[in-house]
């Protein structure tokens, strides 16, 4: 690629995607994979909810730094990319990545993968809480309006120690629910997803499926918009969005 694009090498530009300007902008621009939105930078991962608000004339939700990782990394490129979600590696003076942010449409989870030994502040005040999945610890701040909620290996005092390969996920906890309503599922980091296109033979509907793979193979969540799929119970809470 193009000496100026932020991508790996061998990669193809990820072109009219929500994270396009991750690689090819001049600089990154904040993205919005619903129902987060997020801001990167080679020293941070910032992410928050949209903040919706409306008049007779538009509706908005900028991109608002709730929380923010603070990452010891000198650049960042865009390690790979698929149908939904992008993986940004953010890399040290001799090319070798330091931490993996994983950002996924429809995924409530900011997933961060160290692949070296790594101290990432926090940038805020992390209070610990019951409810973690075994051989992991919860903890959350409030930001703004919100809730944030940290799932990492061990405890969390004034930073983030990951050893490599070690996960820490990032979520936004929606009102009305416990942190803890989404710790298991939280567990199984999404690393890829999958989109396919059928076609029904006997009413001629089209539907497409999205497939959401996690590290381990277990359940994740998703957040569905209004138009996507029938409506289905869930006691799992909601997100506001434009």
């Amino acid at each position: 690629p193009p000496a100026d694009f932020r991508l790996a090498d061998g990669l193809l530009p990820p072109t009219n995607r929500w994270y396009s300007s991750l690689a090819l902008a001049p600089e990154p621009l904040p993205v919005f994979p619903l129902p987060l939105s997020a801001r990167l930078s080679p020293t941070e991962l910032a992410i928050g909810l949209p903040d919706v608000n409306s008049t007779e004339a538009v509706i908005t939700g900028p991109h608002i730094d709730r929380v923010v990782l603070e990452i010891p990394a000198t650049e960042i490129i865009v390690g790979d990319w698929d149908e939904l979600g992008v993986r940004v590696d953010h890399r040290d003076d001799e090319g070798a990545t330091v931490v993996e942010s994983r950002l996924t449409a429809g995924s409530p989870f900011a997933v961060v993968t160290a692949r070296q030994q790594v101290t990432i502040g926090l940038g805020s005040t992390f209070e610990p809480l019951e409810g973690a999945p075994a051989g992991t610890s919860l903890s959350t701040t409030v930001s703004g309006p919100t809730t944030y909620a940290l799932l990492s290996p061990e405890p969390v005092g004034g930073d983030l120690v990951l050893g490599p390969d070690e996960v820490a996920v990032l979520w936004v906890v929606h009102d009305g629910e416990e942190p803890a309503a989404l710790a298991e599922v939280a567990s199984h980091p999404v690393i890829g997803t999958g989109v396919t296109g059928s076609v029904d033979e006997s009413s001629g509907v089209a539907a497409t499926a999205l497939e959401y793979l996690t590290a381990d193979g277990g359940a994740t969540a998703h957040v569905r918009l209004p138009h996507q799929g029938d409506a289905q119970a869930c006691d799992l809470g909601s997100y506001p969005s434009i």
